[in-house]
């Protein structure tokens, strides 16, 4: 009886290859993979092959998200075991030196963590899977690719790891050897171009050093919004020198305990408000071009 296919991935989206018909997978054999891959271009897609769970790694290198979804592994357990195929997962075969056979002796998982993690679960012995080869640098950037087309949206420490997987694969770079805009890069990322250009800045300064001006984000409202916020943050500032000052002048340690009190309470409750919305939140949509250090656009 042929088994159904699920179309369902790790987050219920859409895999690296999802969206094609799958055939029925081969047997795996390490010798005849050598021979595929010595014929095959980069990041072509071979198979699907049952490979063996053994021959897999989990490398946390080539994962952008923490840990598993315990929901996500829960459905996906019910879609297996009801007799549904899921989709092949997307392993690398990572190129190495030559006395490997020209690969890593371990396949290492690109996109499909969770259907993974439900096959051991199950007790199956192996996991249908397309095999693709490429280096260490570019099989970090496809899980994080991969990781963008899933159905939770990363947080914005996410999509900044996104991004140093991006830039180290050069894939800011363009054929011609000039280099993507911002706007070019965010849209990939799908993050606020603000965002991407204080990433590069802060941690790629040679890629931003080599990137146009004219393309940096400008201050939402003009000079009036940039303004604005200077004079509110020179506001707080003058104030914190005012508490410092009380501190300073304070006649008993009493007061001084208060104070202190005082500040730790403040500081905790302002902690707890930062922490509810990242600086993706729709909150920061109009003031957030104006949040960058950039009064020299």
């Amino acid at each position: 009886m042929r088994k159904k296919r699920s179309g369902v991935d790790d987050e219920g989206a859409g895999g690296i290859f999802s969206s094609r018909k799958h055939p029925s997978a081969t047997t795996f054999k390490w010798e005849r993979l050598r021979k595929d891959l010595a014929g095959a271009e980069r990041e072509q897609p071979l198979g699907p092959y049952s490979v063996p769970l053994g021959d897999i790694r989990r490398d946390p290198v080539f994962q952008i998200r923490d840990g598993l979804d315990s929901r996500n592994l829960t459905r996906l357990a019910g879609v297996l075991r009801s007799g549904t195929r899921l989709d092949p997962i997307v392993i690398a075969a990572l190129e190495a030196h030559e006395e490997h056979g020209g690969f890593e002796t371990s396949l290492a998982i690109i996109d499909g963590h969770h259907r993974y993690n439900v096959h051991q679960m199950d007790g199956r012995q192996e996991i249908e899977a397309y095999v693709i080869r490429t280096t260490r640098r570019q099989a970090r950037w496809l899980a994080a690719e991969a990781n963008l087309r899933h159905g939770q949206p990363l947080k914005a420490r996410g999509l900044r790891d996104v991004l140093k997987a991006y830039i180290h694969a050069r894939r800011h770079i363009n054929a011609n050897g000039s280099l993507k805009s911002y706007r070019d890069i965010a849209e990939v990322l799908g993050a606020p171009k603000s965002s991407v250009f204080r990433w590069i800045r802060e941690d790629h300064r040679a890629v931003a050093e080599r990137m146009a001006n004219e393309d940096a984000p400008k201050p939402e409202g003009g000079l009036q919004a940039l303004k604005r916020r200077k004079d509110a943050l020179a506001g707080a500032r003058e104030n914190l020198s005012s508490l410092f000052l009380a501190f300073d002048e304070a006649t008993s340690w009493a007061d001084r305990d208060e104070l202190v009190g005082l500040l730790a309470s403040a500081l905790k409750e302002l902690q707890a408000r930062h922490e509810e919305e990242d600086e993706l939140s729709a909150r920061w949509g109009q003031v957030d071009d104006a949040s960058m250090d950039g009064q020299d656009f």
